[in-house]
């Protein structure tokens, strides 16, 4: 039981040091930026936590242009099932080149 113990613990440790890698990847990767929106300019709804965005609020702009509040895209790619963490937007499952490898094998 002690080596299964430590065995956990291990695990956990490595676990913890690829998230903390794909967080940093992320931030580089999608900058935060504040959204600046316009009067006539519609209101876009993050599509992970179905919340209108407000000026002001942070977010990351994927490459497919698509917008989401900050925390939730990381939380999407860091925190979710096997079958979301592709590196894929969660709106139109285009391909984040350079994060989909970190992704697939910081959830392997």
């Amino acid at each position: 039981t002690l080596l299964l113990l430590l065995c956990v613990l291990v695990a956990g440790a490595n676990v913890l040091r690829r998230s903390k890698a794909l967080a940093k990847a992320i931030d580089t990767q999608f900058p935060l930026k504040q959204l600046d929106l316009k009067e006539d300019e519609d209101v876009e709804t993050c599509a992970i936590c179905l919340v209108d965005m407000q000026a002001g609020d942070y977010c990351r702009e994927l490459e497919c242009k698509h917008h989401f509040h900050a925390e939730c895209i990381k939380a999407w790619w860091t925190t979710s099932t096997k079958a979301q963490c592709n590196g894929n937007c969660p709106l139109c499952r285009h391909r984040q080149h350079g994060l989909t490898q970190l992704l697939t094998r910081a959830h392997a």
